[in-house]
């Protein structure tokens, strides 16, 4: 199984302010996405991670958690995608996109939704501030996890949201 999910920030209390997400604190919110996570991405599934996976923090205020911390609690084989949070985290993620073929469509993954020149998208980076958006050139899918629910989505969910108008026929 193949999920997608991006912009967990792991470690980052300022985006719970930042975007209204509905933690008390930065542990509580790794805690819950981690535990959402696991819930539904099984050992062997495949997760893309489409950026901004965690905050590396600051020595000062002594939350110095390196990938290794998150990574050895989640499910899953993880294909990171770089975003634009993702520079000095330790990741050392080195994708800046994927072209990848699912549900017999072709799909263009990156973190910022910018150069949509595909007809179908997987983004990230704009948070909860839509879901879908579609143009007669392209339909963009935002996997923010504040639009999911805090959990990844599999390719069924994402095309169970496209509307049947456009959903993808084969390429």
């Amino acid at each position: 199984m193949y999920w997608f999910i991006s912009d967990t920030h792991f470690n980052h209390g300022n985006i719970i302010d930042y975007c209204g997400r509905p933690f008390k604190s930065a542990d509580h919110m790794d805690r819950e996405i981690i535990r959402r996570w696991n819930e539904r991405v099984k050992p062997r599934d495949t997760v893309i991670h489409l950026g901004d996976f965690m905050f590396s923090g600051s020595a000062k205020a002594g939350n110095q958690k390196k990938p290794d911390y998150y990574l050895d609690q989640l499910n899953g084989r993880i294909v990171h995608v770089k975003g634009n949070h993702d520079r000095n985290n330790g990741l050392k993620s080195h994708i800046d996109s994927l072209q990848i073929a699912l549900a017999g469509t072709g799909w263009w993954v990156q973190h910022k939704p910018e150069y949509l020149t595909w007809t179908y998208n997987l983004v990230g980076h704009v948070h909860n501030n839509w879901k879908i958006q579609t143009t007669p050139r392209y339909i963009a899918v935002n996997l923010s996890v504040e639009v999911w629910n805090y959990y990844p989505a599999n390719i069924q969910e994402i095309l169970g949201r496209i509307p049947a108008i456009r959903r993808p026929s084969v390429f």
